[in-house]
């Protein structure tokens, strides 16, 4: 699927949007944000799994063609009923940008959120 959106109302396509599915399941996500004469500005694209628990994220945020920063995002369903969702941000060169880690409890009452920003992964 693809969507051409003229946001300011000019008459010019302003971004673009390509959604693809997988035979597999698993989709990729690609907005393109255009300047003047469709030049591109920045560039947002994401996967994620067939099953919605893993999501990788690739900001390209001056339209360079290189990304500048990633993002994982990975769920664990646990043994327990209980989640675990640990986020990290990296940066183009491989250091952490930020990092969260958050355990949810079974019942959803109970939740631990640990924070990182910046330092080695561990």
């Amino acid at each position: 699927m693809s969507i051409a959106r003229d946001a300011d109302g000019n008459g010019t396509v302003d971004q673009t949007q390509t959604i693809v599915t997988a035979i597999d399941g698993s989709q990729v996500d690609t907005i393109t944000d255009l300047g003047l004469l469709g030049i591109v500005e920045d560039q947002t694209i994401t996967t994620t799994s067939a099953d919605g628990l893993t999501k990788t994220t690739q900001w390209d945020f001056d339209g360079s063609g290189t990304t500048q920063r990633t993002r994982t995002d990975v769920v664990v369903k646990n043994v327990d009923g209980s989640t675990t969702e640990t986020i990290a941000d990296m940066d183009s060169d491989g250091l952490l940008h930020q990092k969260s880690i958050q355990t949810t409890s079974a019942d959803g009452r109970t939740k631990t959120l640990q924070e990182q920003t910046p330092g080695p992964l561990t």
